[in-house]
């Protein structure tokens, strides 16, 4: 992992670190869709020897709303990593503040990417914007 991690620039190279970032699960698990962290599931060490963390996620190929159904889990004993990622026993519902949320957001992304049509496709700015909302 250490080898690998030495050619990834953009990935922090201390495992701990590692298993907080998404970019880690999509290279390790899904390949293909991003995960996307929602909440921490506090758990610890059985023995203390090892580190772990767990996390309520998704995964997805596409820009949401997107209600999490996952859960993510990171091991590091020794030399050993385990990566798991499961379903979620519990079915988890929409939080409405979320939803007035990604709107708000939403409608701010509208607004910018109109700005930047307006300018006929001149105005990077309000491009960056509309993207840096969405």
């Amino acid at each position: 992992m250490k080898k690998y991690l030495a050619g990834q620039p953009k990935l922090p190279k201390d495992l701990a670190e590692l298993s907080k970032t998404g970019e880690f699960y999509l290279r390790a698990i899904t390949a293909e869709s991003a995960v996307t962290y929602f909440a921490e599931i506090p758990v610890k060490s059985a023995n203390g020897k090892s580190y772990v963390r767990a996390f309520l996620g998704l995964t997805a190929q596409d820009i949401g709303p997107f209600i999490p159904k996952d859960i993510f889990v990171f091991v590091m004993k020794g030399n050993r990593i385990l990566a798991v990622q499961s379903p979620a026993a519990t079915e988890i519902t929409e939080i409405p503040q979320c939803r007035n949320e990604w709107e708000r957001f939403a409608k701010k992304s509208s607004d910018a990417m109109e700005v930047y049509r307006s300018s006929g496709f001149k105005n990077q700015k309000a491009s960056d914007e509309s993207v840096q909302y969405e």
